[in-house]
C-alpha cells in the first residue's frame, strides 16, 4: 500500500491499465489483454484498489464478448513488472463497466 499509482485509459493506444511505481514514477506494468476489445470514450472509468494492495478492480473491460470488470491480482511476493493476472472478471453489464469499489 503506497507504493504504486494505477492508471486508466479508454482509446487507441491508451486502452489499458498502468501501474506506476510511486518512489520513481517509473511503469512498473502495462496491462493490455483485458481492454484490447472494450469500447472507446467511456464517460468516466473508477479503478479501486483492494484494502490490501493486492488486487485492483478495473472497469471496461471486454472478455468472452461480455462487458465486464476484471480483477487483477499482483503476485504475492511483489515482485517486478509483468507479474499480474486477471484472476477473474465479473460479467453480466449489458453495457460498459465505468466504475469499480472495494
Amino acid at each position: 500500500v503506497g507504493k504504486y499509482l494505477a492508471t486508466q485509459g479508454d482509446g487507441g493506444e491508451e486502452k489499458a491499465v498502468v501501474v506506476w511505481r510511486v518512489r520513481d514514477w517509473q511503469q512498473e506494468v502495462k496491462i493490455l489483454k483485458p481492454f484490447m476489445s472494450a469500447p472507446d470514450e467511456t464517460m468516466f472509468l473508477r479503478l479501486s484498489w483492494s484494502p490490501d494492495g493486492q488486487n485492483l478492480a478495473t472497469p471496461n473491460a471486454f472478455v468472452k464478448n461480455s462487458f465486464t470488470c476484471a480483477l487483477l491480482e499482483r503476485a504475492s511476493g511483489g515482485g517486478a513488472g509483468g507479474e499480474w493476472a486477471n484472476s477473474a472478471s465479473f460479467m453480466g453489464s449489458s453495457e460498459p463497466v465505468v466504475a469499480a469499489s472495494f
